[in-house]
């Protein structure tokens, strides 16, 4: 930064070179220099602007005239520019002036002289354009009223130094914010007929989301007079509304009619082809804005607070639309296409259980209106089948997921083709089923199909390949493929981040990925780093109340405790226990035990994280059977190298009951010594069993199989060993040892 005297240095240089330069200055010269204030020689644009008058006035007798009047400082000055023109304006001439201004100061893009024309002419009582109130010469007029504030440049307006736009910004609140008057008019532009029609919302509705030969509506968009005034409403009505601090209740009414109507769908519709993207890019946007407006209105005092629908957001105006065209029952298909948005809203940006129940239920009411409708092998039906089936894994239908998959490729693959979209779509689902059951072997090859048709299709910069190497990457940190798995996270951020955006679900999920590995290679403050920007951001997007901002916490939570950060890891599991999806997941809340009784081992302690652990367990066995999950087995590992620890090896091997069961057919083929006659289970069967989890535990699946084989055993149940959805979950089973 320039220091003081090195800024009055230059000044005064400059306005001895514009003394210089001009013959009608050089006789007062010396006079000119010493009567300039001293605040001017801080700063070259009020020196430049009273060069300017100087050299316009018409006499030597008007250039001392300005040098006595001239403003001791820069904002005098513009008061002074700002009176001299307002006082030759009438006064409807003075409103528009300044509600240019406004405008104009306030825009997060320069507007063009036409777009301040009609923003001119939007009636904001009655979302109306009024065209009789649009300029007839915008940018004469602009001129005329505006000058010397603005510059134009390409056809746009802009403040025409960083100061003034200070100064006006200072003198326009005084009376009214500038972003409330920018708020209000794109509010009313996105409001106005015909962007608040049922048909006009539904039409875009199907054109997104139906192909082709099934339209049958006149071309629907943006006509040239409304194109540009819609596209910066739609664009920025979230930032000029989110910087109100203090909005009046008018306002929040306005705000509150149109989120909840039909008006917000087509906005929403309109992004698709404003911003462009993926199916799952158009409904990150919507996420981001409801952020923006949930951290806003938070910020409001209560009364003003619980008028803001934010709750409402997105959900109150599609469903009024599905009920619309429900009651209108011209078309059959038009009421399901808001399901279809509602389906994808609550699926990428669900906040809670509750939410992700909805995802499911929304795209099962799609799924049964299109068979009923088009049939069981429409193209639209076999798409709107596969993302449903996207919605089995949060409700643990992996089972019922893997064997709707197999059927959905089959009939795609005979009536699109192997090397079609919808195929390899749901090709690529079957493989992240098969990754949760933890058929790796499967996965990887309908992965690796997956991911070459996919790259042939589209590249490598479409969300479908990216996601298909997220996902193998998953199948190969599991097998044990960290290196493998690190490339594929690295790449997922390199190519997708500049496009969907750091904070973007799928950049997020890369980066929780990526923080997994570095943990298992003991890169712990990179591992960290990682962790901690997803656990922050996922809480500002999706809230604490979602299992994959739960996830990015638990996984922080393990690497802080790896690093013997354990105050640390405590208090962050303080803060992820605050989760509502506590109620209903037993399984994040045994990961949590868990990692909570490694900590107390990791100090030295004994007889409470035996108590804590044992508590888990005892939670899984018997008529609780079936509560049993992946995390419990690594606890009966954890719970029983503890009381190994402290010489309990009768207890510890008990922990081993009800995992394996002699395979049916082979009973009393193998003939096993039972020295423990008051247990069901004879010891050579229960050290079988901890030995075959170990050897999961260890990524030896194939030989745990081979172990239980060789000895007539089997899984009591399959599902104990299933991979849930999630952010992805902390995979427990590789953590450092406690150090005895």
């Amino acid at each position: 930064m320039m220091n003081k005297d090195k800024i009055q240095h230059d000044v005064k240089l400059y306005a001895k070179s514009r003394i210089s330069r001009c013959l009608c200055l050089q006789n007062i010269g010396s006079q000119i220099l010493d009567r300039i204030p001293q605040d001017y020689f801080e700063s070259f644009l009020a020196t430049k602007l009273l060069f300017d008058e100087l050299e316009a006035a018409e006499t030597t007798e008007d250039q001392m005239e300005i040098l006595a009047q001239t403003p001791p400082s820069l904002f005098e000055y513009f008061d002074r520019l700002w009176v001299r023109e307002e006082l030759a304006l009438p006064a409807r001439n003075k409103k528009r002036r300044l509600e240019i201004f406004s405008m104009v100061v306030a825009a997060r893009e320069p507007l063009s002289v036409d777009e301040l024309s009609h923003f001119l002419a939007l009636d904001t009582s009655r979302n109306a354009l009024q065209s009789y109130h649009k300029l007839n010469d915008p940018l004469k007029t602009v001129e005329r009223l505006c000058r010397p504030f603005v510059v134009f440049v390409d056809g746009k307006v802009e403040i025409a130094h960083p100061p003034m736009k200070e100064y006006l910004w200072q003198r326009l609140a005084q009376e009214k914010d500038p972003n409330l008057t920018l708020a209000e008019k794109c509010l009313s532009k996105l409001s106005e007929e015909p962007f608040a029609s049922v048909r006009y919302a539904a039409s875009l509705q199907r054109k997104h989301l139906l192909p082709h030969g099934l339209l049958n509506d006149r071309k629907i968009g943006l006509s040239e007079d409304d194109e540009t005034s819609y596209k910066y409403a739609a664009l920025h009505w979230p930032e000029h509304t989110t910087a109100i601090n203090d909005p009046p209740d008018s306002f929040i009414l306005k705000l509150s009619d149109f989120i909840l109507s039909v008006a917000a769908v087509t906005w929403s519709e309109e992004l698709v082809d404003i911003k462009g993207g993926s199916e799952a890019t158009t409904i990150n946007v919507q996420i981001d804005v409801r952020t923006q407006m949930m951290d806003w209105a938070h910020c409001l005092p209560p009364p003003k607070r619980s008028k803001v629908p934010v709750r409402e957001f997105f959900v109150a105006a599609h469903e009024r639309l599905r009920q619309k065209l429900t009651e209108d029952g011209e078309d059959h298909l038009l009421p399901y296409l808001p399901a279809v948005r509602l389906g994808q809203f609550y699926s990428i940006g669900g906040m809670s259980d509750d939410d992700f129940r909805k995802a499911y239920d929304y795209k099962k009411i799609v799924v049964d209106g299109y068979t009923r409708i088009l049939g069981k092998h429409s193209p639209l039906t076999l798409k709107a089948r596969t993302t449903w089936v996207n919605e089995f894994f949060s409700r643990q239908l992996i089972a019922e997921a893997e064997t709707e998959l197999l059927e959905i490729a089959r009939i795609q693959k005979e009536v699109s083709g192997g090397e079609s979209l919808p195929y390899l779509e749901a090709l690529q689902l079957l493989g992240s089923a098969q990754y949760c059951l933890t058929k790796f072997g499967n996965a990887f090859i309908s992965l690796e199909e997956s991911g070459k048709g996919l790259f042939r299709l589209l590249g490598n910069e479409k969300w479908a390949y990216q996601v298909n190497d997220l996902y193998k990457g998953w199948v190969l940190e599991r097998q044990g493929a960290t290196e493998s798995a690190l490339k594929m996270y690295n790449s997922i951020l390199q190519n997708w981040a500049p496009i969907g955006g750091e904070k973007n679900g799928l950049s997020l999920m890369a980066r929780t990925s990526l923080g997994s590995v570095y943990r298992k290679q003991h890169e712990y403050l990179h591992a960290r780093d990682n962790l901690l920007f997803a656990w922050e951001a996922r809480q500002k997007l999706f809230s604490i109340n979602s299992n994959t901002t739960v996830d990015s916490g638990i996984q922080l939570a393990t690497t802080l405790r790896e690093m013997n950060h354990y105050e640390d890891a405590l208090e962050l599991l303080n803060q992820v226990e605050m989760s509502t999806i506590f109620k209903d997941d037993f399984e994040r809340e045994c990961q949590v035990t868990h990692l909570r009784a490694l900590i107390k081992l990791d100090q030295g302690e004994s007889r409470e994280p035996i108590d804590d652990l044992t508590r888990v367990v005892d939670e899984t066995v018997g008529d609780k059977r079936n509560q049993n999950n992946r995390e419990c087995l690594w606890v009966r590992t954890t719970l029983a190298d503890a009381l190994k620890h402290d010489g309990r090896y009768s207890e510890a091997q008990m922990l081993f009951s009800e995992i394996v069961e002699p395979i049916p057919s082979d009973l009393g083929s193998h003939a096993l010594n039972d020295d423990l006659n008051d247990e069901p289970e004879p010891p050579t069967q229960l050290a079988i069993a901890e030995e075959a989890l170990r050897r999961v535990k260890r990524r030896d699946q194939a030989g745990a199989e081979e172990l239980l084989r060789q000895n007539g055993l089997q899984w009591v149940r399959q599902q104990d060993f299933w991979i849930r959805q999630g952010g992805p979950p902390t995979d427990t089973a590789w953590m450092k040892a406690v150090d005895h």
